[in-house]
């Protein structure tokens, strides 16, 4: 059971932290509780006295103010359990909405190498079906258990105090309703643990075959994709199969107890009224309480499947949760000021996977105000340059210094605020052109957003729009053409105003006249910037003051296009390359 208890420990101490914002609430659905726990305790005390008393002594009157006080309390126990009710579901939801909070807020802090170990599935995964069986529990599971558990308590202490025998007989046989707990109880988490990694599994391949859908119609793949996905809907077959099968057989042996405890108590019960050991009140009211905690295990025994997937989902988050961002500000991080000398880079290196280097002790400086391009086959380690500079992953060796500072020792915020950034892919988030153009600079003014359109020339194609600046996007810029992602790219990028500004394989993705367009202006736009580009088009890279040709991750030609050329080295033999495919 370590692992279930691991899982709620963890759970608790995060969950009992949100539930300190919303006490008067929680206060308030204790109360509810309290008063319905007392109302079914009392209960089978008051069929006692209707029985023993006001029926066997014929008394109307005691009858009449039993009922009337049994009425009257039945009501107000309606509303409290409505109104338990209205307050487990609203502080459900709102630990529900500070969970996703917390959890994107983590995801975000989270480093770029995170994600690229992490399967997108996973992560989904998360957030819906991990989710779901917690606000299960949350809202219905722990309110419903916690009253159970103290319904059965009492009732049991208090079938003493009707018939100390027939309550002594209950107490011997209760325990062994636990010892399915104690067989199945880790192997049910652990299945349950299990299915909910084969469930991401299935969401990740579902996502795949979505986002890729134009390579698998141009090469027919449907039926391989399809292979694929039976293979591991098989996976989760025998999963869910040995999960759902584990949890039943708790609930099986935890039903099975109760109908043997009842059997034994009315057969006890009616052995000791006959000899005249117990009134029929007694008896009443000793079933009555017994019912009482045969109802609560019985609810309990329902619910621990529930509870089981839900601390599966549990120690999920608790993953999530427990993984720490590898890149963080120090204490003592400064501010860095607008640069104003070089950027450096020395004694690089850095390796993704931790196996493989993919930059080999680089050093190079690159002057403020200068542009420069990094160029070179696939996989020479020309965008992992990017990344470095941005801080998206940090050196293995070495450093990278700004104007003497080593990004390392300055916040995070900003470095990134003094550097904008134009990517191969350049997502545009599913909204208006104005706000994806305002997430450069929140608090920038329509003018400013004008400004940065007309700067990357994409300001009266906008105007030309249906709705202009409040045009959707679609999914991932879906409905605009790869040049006007590009520019609207760009424009997002300038409203910061950066003072360094960074492109990633900006122009690769697109035809030679929008490339040549999109050069031009990125060309005017460096005047006054720092420029830093990677591409593998070295037509794009002619006008750079400084060329910097990498291979196999080492930097190996420095300089102009017309010195590289003139060496007669790496840059010269891909121009040549270049230029003959293009002629072509």
């Amino acid at each position: 059971m370590s692992i279930s208890i691991h899982g709620f420990k963890w759970f608790w101490q995060f969950f009992s932290a949100l539930l300190k914002k919303y006490w008067t609430q929680t206060l308030l659905l204790c109360f509810t509780g309290v008063f319905q726990l007392v109302f079914d305790i009392c209960l089978p005390f008051v069929y006692e006295l209707i029985f023993d008393r006001a029926i066997n002594q014929k008394d109307s009157h005691f009858l009449f103010v039993l009922l009337s006080i049994l009425i009257v309390a039945f009501l107000i126990y309606s509303f409290a359990g409505i109104s338990q009710d209205y307050l487990s579901s609203l502080i459900g939801a709102k630990v529900l909405r500070d969970i996703r909070l917390k959890m994107l807020h983590h995801l975000q802090n989270l480093t770029m190498r995170f994600f690229a170990e992490t399967e997108s599935g996973e992560v989904l995964s998360n957030f819906t079906q991990d989710l779901a069986d917690i606000e299960r529990v949350i809202t219905i599971d722990i309110p419903v258990s916690f009253y159970n558990v103290l319904l059965f308590l009492s009732s049991a202490l208090l079938l003493f105090v009707v018939e100390w025998r027939l309550a002594l007989v209950t107490w011997i046989a209760l325990p062994i309703g636990s010892l399915s707990s104690q067989l199945f109880g880790s192997k049910a988490t652990q299945a349950s643990y299990q299915r909910k990694q084969d469930e991401a599994k299935v969401i990740s391949l579902v996502q795949e075959t979505i986002n890729a859908q134009a390579v698998i119609r141009n090469f027919r793949l449907q039926d391989f994709i399809l292979g694929r996905f039976r293979q591991q809907l098989d996976i989760l077959l025998t999963s869910s199969l040995r999960s759902n099968f584990i949890s039943f057989l708790l609930g099986r042996f935890s039903l099975l107890n109760i109908v043997f405890i009842q059997v034994l108590i009315v057969v006890f019960g009616a052995f000791l009224a006959i000899e005249g050991n117990l009134t029929v009140g007694s008896l009443v009211g000793f079933i009555s309480l017994l019912f009482n905690v045969n109802i609560a295990a019985d609810a309990l025994a329902q619910q621990l499947p529930n509870i089981i997937k839900a601390n599966s989902s549990m120690l999920r988050l608790q993953e999530l949760f427990t993984t720490h961002p590898m890149i963080v500000d120090h204490l003592q991080a400064v501010w860095l000021s607008i640069p104003q000398q070089e950027i450096a880079l020395k004694n690089v290196s850095f390796s993704y996977s931790g196996q493989e280097t993919t930059l080999h002790n680089i050093n190079l400086t690159i002057k403020i105000g200068q542009s420069v391009a990094f160029v070179g086959p696939s996989g020479s380690g020309k965008s992992t340059i990017l990344n470095l500079l941005t801080r998206l992953y940090e050196p293995d060796q070495g450093a990278i210094l700004i104007d003497k500072y080593d990004i390392r020792e300055v916040t995070q915020a900003s470095l990134q605020s003094h550097t904008g950034i134009v990517f191969q892919d350049s997502f545009l988030f599913n909204t208006t052109i104005r706000e994806n153009i305002l997430l450069g600079n929140p608090d920038a003014a329509d003018a400013d957003i004008e400004a940065a359109a007309e700067a990357a020339e994409i300001h009266h194609t906008i105007l030309s729009l249906p709705q202009g600046y409040d045009t959707i996007v679609g999914d991932r810029g879906g409905k605009l053409s790869g040049g006007q992602r590009q520019r609207i790219a760009i424009a997002r990028a300038l409203l910061r105003n950066p003072a360094i500004l960074l492109l990633d394989e900006a122009t690769a993705s697109l035809d030679p006249q929008t490339e040549a367009a999109i050069n031009t202006t990125i060309n005017r736009l460096a005047i006054g910037r720092t420029l830093i580009s990677v591409t593998h088009r070295l037509v794009s890279a002619i006008a750079s003051d400084c060329i910097f040709v990498l291979d196999r991750g080492r930097l190996v030609e420095q300089g102009s296009h017309q010195e590289l050329l003139q060496r007669e080295g790496l840059y010269y033999r891909l121009w040549k390359t270049q230029a003959h495919l293009s002629i072509n």
